[in-house]
């Protein structure tokens, strides 16, 4: 590899970042990011959507700490990864620069989610899978699978390469024991939680909406922009005929198989396949070390998305009112005037409305969402009689399941989340005051809901 194209992956990287740093200075928490901030203020061995990972890491770390670990510690994580795959120090930068251009992980690296952890904490169970010892690569395997479940589809790769290095039956077995142990905080909570967790995830996968000729292009499509405009048909290439070792297509093409295989049977996510960037990306590697110019090519479509994409999400624009991203990412800030009205608790809507308001607004709070939820699963918290909870909502008053709970209510001016000067929320604001009865659980209609 020349000076000049190591050169090159170093600015690619240091180009990635800096976009990071922008989106990141530009925007308000994300709202699923909030979400799972308000889970780690409750900590818990698991939670009703995901593994614990990300709440352990939010409350750790904080929404802006994690945000620098995934960040910077998964560039670093796939350029170690691609040098231990591919037995060559050189292989780094090119990883490296894969990782801070390829859109599915810019976008994890910034928004606090559970594909945050499945990509950091993957890339380097690969690349100790590599390289040795087999029982750490089992035990970081085992923090991906506390990050989002799909990451057993990278057990696979993870034996393979392994057996590959070691080739003896013992380490493998270890290793398997040891993933299985580091996941026992996911299984011993559902075990307590009658399993909802795994069945939320089972009906979440197959029982969407019937998927459609349009609805499947829709998934491929977003492949191009999420694992990379280039990256993903030549991915595709490599895993027909492409160079390389042979664990990393399983690596990548299990998460392709099972979700583009999904996405003919219902409506699958957008973002579930692009977990297969992980090993396109380690897998791919090598091949920049040979053809550097394709890989540059690859690598500058990439960053062309990700800054798009960053621009887009950054800077007004006048279509920003009918932005859902847009509007997912910006104005939630304004609810931290909630505090000091002498509530006790918020009550909202819909769940991710709750965390957004407990994160600005530091107050506890509970949801009558038609969505079964992690709110569910805790309850709202209890409200001593008299005390004071205040509703917000953007689609009207609270209705008569929250009402029957308070000696009356009173309608407080409304609260108006902007973008520059773009109205994105306008929030309905209502106090709820005299909580009757001896300790009013304000849940009550929704834990008459069942799990999905």
């Amino acid at each position: 590899m020349s000076q000049r194209f190591e050169r090159v992956c170093q600015a690619l990287v240091a180009v990635g970042l800096l976009a990071r740093v922008v989106l990141w200075a530009s925007t308000e928490v994300y709202i699923d990011t909030a979400y799972y901030w308000a889970w780690g203020q409750r900590l818990d061995w698991s939670y009703y959507d995901h593994p614990p990972m990300t709440a352990w890491l939010l409350r750790l770390l904080g929404v802006h700490g994690t945000t620098a670990l995934m960040s910077v510690g998964t560039i670093a994580a796939f350029g170690w990864a691609a040098a231990a795959v591919a037995k060559d120090r050189r292989a780094f930068w090119p990883g490296a620069a894969c990782a801070a251009v390829t859109p599915a992980v810019f976008l994890a690296s910034v928004i606090v989610n559970p594909d945050s952890g499945l990509f950091l904490f993957g890339a380097l169970a690969l690349g100790l899978a590599a390289s040795g010892p087999t029982w750490l690569a089992a035990l970081v395997f085992g923090a991906a699978l506390l990050s989002k479940y799909p990451a057993i589809l990278l057990a696979p790769a993870l034996l393979a390469l392994s057996f590959q290095r070691e080739r003896r039956v013992a380490p493998l077995l270890l290793a398997t024991l040891i993933g299985l142990l580091a996941s026992a905080p996911v299984l011993f909570w559902n075990w307590q939680h009658d399993w909802i967790s795994f069945r939320f995830q089972a009906a979440h996968g197959t029982a969407a909406s019937p998927a459609t000729v349009h609805t499947f292009a829709e998934l491929v499509g977003a492949q191009l922009g999420l694992i990379g405009p280039l990256l993903f048909p030549l991915g595709l290439w490599w895993l027909a005929k492409g160079p390389g070792a042979w664990p990393l297509r399983l690596a990548a093409g299990l998460p392709l198989l099972v979700f583009l295989g999904l996405g003919t049977h219902s409506r699958a996510e957008s973002n579930w396949p692009a977990f297969a960037a992980l090993g396109l990306g380690l897998g791919l590697a090598p091949l920049a070390l040979e053809r550097p110019r394709l890989a540059l090519a690859s690598a500058v479509a990439s960053l062309v998305v990700c800054l798009a994409g960053a621009a887009f999400l950054s800077l007004p624009t006048p279509w920003a009112a009918q932005s859902d991203p847009i509007k997912r990412l910006h104005g939630a800030r304004v609810l931290a005037q909630l505090n000091g009205q002498g509530a006790v608790a918020v009550i909202t809507p819909h769940y991710a409305l709750t965390a957004l308001a407990e994160y600005y607004a530091g107050l506890p709070g509970g949801t009558v969402s038609p969505r079964y939820n992690q709110y569910d699963v805790w309850g709202l918290p209890p409200l001593p009689p008299g005390a004071e909870a205040v509703w917000v909502s953007e689609v009207g008053p609270p209705p008569e399941d929250v009402l029957r709970h308070f000696e009356r209510s009173a309608r407080l001016p409304d609260l108006e989340g902007r973008f520059f000067d773009v109205l994105l929320h306008q929030y309905e604001v209502h106090r709820l005051i005299g909580a009757r009865g001896a300790e009013v659980r304000m849940g009550d209609g929704a834990t008459h809901r069942h799990a999905e």
